[in-house]
C-alpha cells in the first residue's frame, strides 16, 4: 500500500525501510513538501479553475503537507 496524492507516491516499503534504519529522510520530506507548495501556487495562478475547486484542491494539498510534516516529526522522535 502507498500513500498517494496527485503527484506524490511514497511506497510503504520505503517507510518501513526508513523506520528500520533509524534514519529520517529529511531531504525526501523537504522535496515532497516543496512539490506541494509548487502545486498550491499553480492552483492559485490558474484563472480558469472555479474558486470552490481551488479551495478544495488547496485544502487537499495543505492536508497532505501537514501529514508529511507530522510523519517527519514522528520519525525524528523515534
Amino acid at each position: 500500500m502507498a500513500m498517494a496524492s496527485a503527484n506524490v507516491v511514497v511506497p510503504t516499503e520505503w517507510i518501513k525501510n526508513w523506520e528500520k534504519s533509524g534514519r529520517v529522510p529529511h531531504t525526501s520530506y523537504e522535496r515532497e513538501v516543496n512539490k506541494l507548495k509548487i502545486q498550491m501556487k499553480a492552483i492559485d495562478d490558474n484563472q480558469e479553475m472555479p474558486l470552490n475547486k481551488k479551495k478544495k484542491e488547496k485544502e487537499r494539498c495543505t492536508a497532505l503537507q501537514d501529514k508529511l510534516l507530522e510523519e517527519e516529526k514522528k520519525q525524528m522522535e523515534h
